[in-house]
């Protein structure tokens, strides 16, 4: 667990995805990042969830924002 350097600079959306302060679920949207849309990563890294399991995360530039973006929806 935690925070690893990311191989892609920029990946792009697979669906709109939230763009959240922290790598978490819970309620702490930034903005809703559109299907399509490139994301500049910075860092990327694994998580644990409510239930113990493991979630890849990344941490990118969308906007003027940065955020954490769950790795499911990039690519």
């Amino acid at each position: 667990m935690g925070a690893e350097h990311s191989d892609e600079p920029e990946v792009r959306t697979i669906a709109a995805v939230n763009h959240r302060r922290w790598p978490s679920c819970r309620d702490n949207r930034i903005q809703v990042i559109p299907r399509g849309e490139t994301v500049e990563v910075i860092r990327s890294g694994r998580f644990r969830n409510d239930a113990g399991t493991e979630e890849l995360w990344h941490l990118g530039h969308y906007g003027e924002h940065e955020g954490w973006v769950h790795g499911d929806y990039l690519t």
